[in-house]
């Protein structure tokens, strides 16, 4: 089923606001929209980007518990503490390119 066409049916900003989507693009505006967002993808640290695919991995259809959410902390903790997401960090502070995006030109 194509979730975009359940949508119509709905009052478009309620969907936003109840958490199901995350904006709501005019169709005139959705390639654009899209090449931004896979830019934005293609942009973020490559082991943060396989964590997180990993992390959802993980998760999904999963209960939410503490035992759930405690394995969560620890992986976000792990992945904070890895070079490369240090690098981001002093990238931010030292007003600089991450090294990863230096490799992806």
């Amino acid at each position: 089923m194509n979730r975009l066409s359940v949508f119509n049916a709905f009052n478009k900003q309620l969907i936003v606001d109840l958490g199901m989507a995350n904006e709501v693009t005019p169709d005139d505006a959705l390639d654009a929209n899209v090449a931004t967002l896979a830019e934005a993808l293609i942009a973020g640290a490559p082991q943060a980007r396989k964590a997180a695919k990993d992390l959802i991995t993980a998760v999904n259809g999963r209960r939410i518990d503490d035992v759930g959410i405690c394995g969560t902390a620890q992986r976000a903790a792990r992945q904070r503490a890895t070079d490369e997401a240090q690098d981001g960090i002093f990238a931010v502070v030292e007003k600089r390119r991450p090294a990863w995006l230096l490799e992806w030109g």
